[in-house]
């Protein structure tokens, strides 16, 4: 996953050159361990692959149409499941490689779709691992692999959602805490924080996102669902959910009961995505972790989910 972090902060000449510039590494990576990447996410490793988040603020990139090119010359429509889709520099480190492998990562779902958006009736299954010493790591593909099936920009899962607009978004400038408080790897210029917005719990953090840069500002979450991809159990402190006295002009009334001292936290990790105008796609906005109690609070839904 570093090879991401390396290739994501790049500065090209033509942002359509990003999987260009990333070939030779998917070439090493199919050579030494046989595994297939599809727009820069290793299918074979797609439960983790999905987890990146960018630690400062990032923005769709921009792929130009070539007019007069045949349709085989255009740059590739990138879905935003990738992080080739988004210009800046993105990490794997919201979500450790290590807990994934220390089996304390729990998806919500037990098997990903990849499809095409073009009609095509042609799919790949994959399912992740239930044994073996990649246990939650690793997924199969139903059937093999072809050069059609690496081109499909829809990922289509089954799991919990819950309505976007039951939380309200907002920025809160953070404190200056002392090192040895808290794992400042966690801390990303990217956050913007989530609050219920139920009667009875409103107001307060709940958890975080990160994504673009003032992606609240426009964005009309009635038309957005937070989509749970996996619960993350660890002991007290060791992922950190943003607390009330870390930010300015918040109070500790605000904060969210997540349980005893002693308690092992659950955690949620989430996409908020929005629905496209055809009513059957979603585009992801920003990856997030959130408190179990706050996610299960609402009128959660398992459902099909289509994103692009």
């Amino acid at each position: 996953m570093g090879a991401v972090t390396e290739y994501s902060g790049k500065n090209l000449t033509s942002p359509a050159d990003i999987l260009l510039a990333f070939m030779g590494f998917e070439s090493a990576l199919r050579a030494e361990i046989g595994w297939h990447m599809i727009f820069g996410i290793p299918i074979e490793a797609i439960g983790i692959a999905l987890l990146w988040a960018p630690p400062r603020r990032i923005r769709r990139r921009v792929l130009s149409f070539v007019p007069g090119a045949a349709t085989n010359s255009q740059p590739p429509r990138i879905p935003t499941w990738s992080w080739a889709a988004w210009s800046g520099s993105v990490d794997y480190r919201l979500v450790p490689f290590a807990a994934v492998a220390n089996r304390q990562v729990e998806w919500e779902f037990d098997s990903i779709t990849l499809k095409s958006d073009n009609g095509s009736p042609e799919e790949v299954v994959l399912k992740v691992d239930t044994s073996g010493w990649l246990t939650n790591m690793h997924w199969h593909p139903s059937d093999g692999l072809n050069k059609s099936s690496l081109a499909f920009n829809v990922l289509s899962m089954s799991t919990f959602t819950v309505p976007a607009s039951s939380f309200t978004l907002g920025h809160f400038k953070r404190r200056r805490i002392p090192l040895a408080t808290l794992d400042h790897r966690q801390i990303r210029t990217s956050e913007t924080l989530i609050f219920n917005s139920t009667p009875w719990n409103e107001n307060q953090l709940c958890g975080a996102f990160f994504g673009p840069e003032n992606f609240d500002k426009d964005l009309d979450l009635s038309r957005c669902e937070i989509i749970s991809l996996a619960q993350l159990t660890s002991k007290k402190d060791t992922f950190e959910l943003p607390k009330t006295d870390q930010f300015q002009g918040l109070s500790i009334e605000q904060e969210t009961y997540i349980g005893g001292e002693d308690a092992d936290r659950c955690i949620m990790i989430v996409l908020l995505a929005e629905r496209r105008v055809d009513g059957e796609h979603f585009e992801r906005i920003a990856i997030g972790k959130m408190c179990v109690s706050a996610f299960n609070g609402e009128v959660r839904e398992r459902k099909g989910v289509n994103l692009v």
